[in-house]
């Protein structure tokens, strides 16, 4: 195996490609029930060998991951375009990544420290913690705005600020903690890697610890939307599950001797697990039933896993040297509104009354955050422009997942089009029907002069006129935009994630 860190826990995940990405031949998954079909897309990254490990959804919409053996970290886009950053120093190994509550990149490196990089790919000033532990995982904290990480060889939970101040926790049983996640019951979970047990730790850092069936060592472990948690046992070939109260449950994994590693939950919320060594995923459903889907690379070596922002999963496949992105079928979606305005009309050379507004759907009506929404006007003809004099705009989503566009303004030219709003992940466009109308006819007023009367040199002039054209309608005044037709929702279909 490459990378020191992979080699130390086998879980180390290395790094997330970059570059551009190529794109592989797709695979189609067989379908557990009639309406779960996807599909499997991989991307190979540009450095060789570059050890990539774990990836993390950025507050940009992007992907973001570490390339161990090739000391970088790398971004990938929804549609598959990698760029990759030099780490600063030399042979830093970043290991770990987790999303900050600022908005930032954070790892884990070999050096013992902890990096952070922006989205623009800028890096920020290292955080080395004090004691002489060393950095192994990292996550971001229980909603506290902190991130945690575990440390070794002294066995801590420590809380770090954004700020770089941090307070070490000792776990009582003195195990190092091996895999970390935000619970959903507002406390920091763990497992311990050399006891059978699994801890859980207060946001003021109390720990409390909750046993495992005999031989049952937690490898990593998520958060599920059934408000329990989830793990993987890499030595047992099991994944478990775990209450808030501690009730723990075990299930086996299909394949023998699988490798079972990452765990995450998918856009279609059911749990998503990697095999390392039988170069597959598999779905957990809530009653622990798992179903396998081959990798396309049959040496993937599959080990870092997580949702991207885009509704899609994506797996990083250390053995392959690449991403791959996985439809799981789950059918998100991009509707006008609200307010759902999709037919507007203006007079050329003027501001529509409305900006386009989209919004962005999960199937169970939960409001995709951070994607990124473009809004597209045509090139020609009958259009508009928004306040950068562009036919193109982007929004991201915001809380409650709406992107709305800058003003559009019309063009001169008179008739009737259409804009789209699109996301990478989508395959159907939101559209609004928009018409530029005739300017208002110009009135020359008809001027009398009274017969025999001349104004006054410098003085004011006084005359008499009659309005031409009066009672002219003004076509196209009700461009408050009240909805007439519903538009065509930009949707997923199941198997184009």
């Amino acid at each position: 195996m490459r990378g020191a860190g992979f080699v130390r826990h086998r879980l180390r995940f290395g790094a997330l490609g970059a570059a551009i990405g190529l794109l592989a031949p797709l695979v189609v998954m067989s379908p557990a029930s009639a309406d779960s079909a996807g599909t499997i897309t991989q991307f190979s990254i540009p450095t060789p060998s570059s050890g990539p490990v774990t990836a993390v959804p950025g507050s940009d919409g992007n992907m973001w991951f570490t390339e161990h053996d090739a000391n970088k970290i790398g971004r990938i886009t929804p549609s598959g375009v990698i760029t990759e950053f030099d780490t600063p120093g030399f042979n830093v190994g970043p290991n770990i990544i987790a999303r900050g509550p600022d908005g930032k990149l954070y790892f884990s490196q070999d050096t013992g420290s902890v990096g952070r990089i922006s989205t623009d790919g800028t890096f920020g000033n290292v955080v080395v913690p004090d004691n002489n532990d060393k950095v192994s995982f990292i996550t971001n904290g229980p909603g506290d705005g902190n991130l945690w990480y575990s440390a070794f060889p002294n066995p801590d939970i420590v809380k770090l600020t954004t700020a770089g101040v941090f307070t070490p926790f000792h776990i009582p049983s003195a195990s190092e903690a091996t895999g970390m996640t935000a619970g959903p019951d507002g406390n920091l979970w763990f497992g311990e890697r050399t006891a059978e047990l699994i801890g859980r730790i207060t946001p003021a850092g109390s720990i409390t610890e909750f046993p495992t069936p005999s031989g049952v060592l937690v490898t990593t472990i998520a958060a599920s939307l059934d408000g329990n948690l989830w793990f993987t046992a890499q030595t047992t070939n099991q994944i478990g599950r775990i209450t808030t109260s501690g009730v723990v449950t075990m299930f086996p994994v299909p394949t023998v001797n699988s490798g079972v590693l990452g765990i995450a939950t998918g856009p279609d919320g059911n749990m998503w697990i990697t095999e390392l060594t039988a170069n597959q995923i598999g779905r957990v459903l809530a009653d622990g039933t798992v179903t396998e889907y081959a990798l396309p690379d049959a040496n993937s070596q599959p080990a870092g896993i997580g949702t991207g922002v885009d509704g899609r999963l994506w797996v990083v496949e250390f053995g392959a040297n690449a991403l791959a992105r996985v439809s799981t079928g789950a059918p998100w979606h991009v509707d006008p509104g609200p307010p759902v305005v999709d037919e507007q009309a203006t007079t050329v050379k003027t501001p529509f009354a409305r900006p386009l507004v989209a919004i962005v759907l999960d199937p169970d009506g939960t409001p995709l955050v951070g994607a990124t929404i473009t809004f597209t006007a045509p090139d020609a003809g009958a259009s508009g422009t928004f306040r950068d004099g562009s036919t193109i705009a982007t929004a991201i989503t915001d809380a409650h997942g709406v992107a709305t566009s800058p003003t559009l303004t019309a063009n001169d030219n008179v008739g009737s089009y259409t804009a789209n709003a699109t996301a990478a992940f989508a395959d159907v466009n939101a559209t609004f029907a928009l018409t530029n109308d005739p300017a208002a006819a110009t009135v020359t007023p008809a001027v009398a002069t009274p017969a025999g009367t001349l104004p006054a040199t410098g003085g004011a002039v006084t005359t008499t006129f009659a309005l031409l054209g009066a009672g002219l309608v003004l076509t196209g005044a009700g461009a408050m935009g009240l909805s007439r037709r519903r538009a065509p929702f930009l949707r997923h279909s199941s198997g184009s994630h």
